[in-house]
């Protein structure tokens, strides 16, 4: 199996074990999930490639931390009611109270942050 491919489903297991030492709640767990396997994919199919991800933890905040190779940053994009794709970062945008992109060495990274 291609490494890439299986990505987002490795990063939705790593998330959802910390989300639960944590006791965060299914439903946030769920929506911090979604927005997890979405940025993996969006790295993987628009980022030149899945280079890591980043979990942090710091009071009531809770940040994932994807990384790609390329430093075009996101940006969420209307899209026809019937296209069957392109609507990661709607979901992004609609689950996550924060989210952004910065550029680092070697490429970039998208973030996003919860309150748990």
């Amino acid at each position: 199996m291609d490494i890439d491919a299986a990505a987002p489903g490795q990063a939705r297991r790593t998330v959802r074990e910390t989300l639960a030492k944590l006791g965060v709640s299914e439903e946030l767990a769920a929506d911090i999930l979604v927005v997890t396997s979405e940025l993996v994919s969006n790295a993987v199919e628009h980022g030149d490639g899945f280079e890591g991800m980043e979990l942090e933890h710091e009071g009531d905040q809770f940040t994932v931390r994807v990384y790609d190779h390329s430093t075009v940053r996101p940006k969420p994009r209307a899209v026809e009611p019937l296209t069957p794709r392109s609507r990661g970062l709607m979901l992004v945008d609609a689950l996550a109270p924060a989210w952004g992109s910065e550029e680092c060495e070697g490429g970039k990274f998208v973030w996003a942050r919860f309150t748990v």
